[in-house]
């Protein structure tokens, strides 16, 4: 079920590149600092925002993945390797929560 959503979101995503490609078929010229491009407007807004989505994800694993390995890799740590789980010694504490 997985590999077939997986298949219908790239499906997708190849098909809303080709329509943004083909919409928008007109050079526009980046002005770099060294070299001044004519690309077509669609690779751009398509390279735009491929760039934002990578950031986006780069800055969400450096602001939530690291941190929680961290916390895995001192609660083994702590458990002297053992293999037993240690709870987390941040955090809200959830047992004492009123239901």
């Amino acid at each position: 079920m997985f590999r077939f959503i997986l298949a219908l979101l790239a499906i997708l995503a190849a098909l809303a590149g080709l329509l943004i490609g083909t919409l928008n078929p007109e050079y526009v010229e980046l002005d770099l600092l060294f070299l001044a491009p004519s690309l077509p407007l669609g690779l751009v807004l398509l390279a735009g925002f491929s760039a934002g989505i990578l950031a986006g994800l780069l800055l969400a694993w450096l602001l939530f993945g690291i941190p929680r390995g961290l916390r895995r890799f001192r609660g083994r740590k702590q458990s002297g390797s053992t293999g037993q789980a240690v709870e987390p010694t941040d955090g809200p504490d959830l047992k004492d929560r009123d239901e």
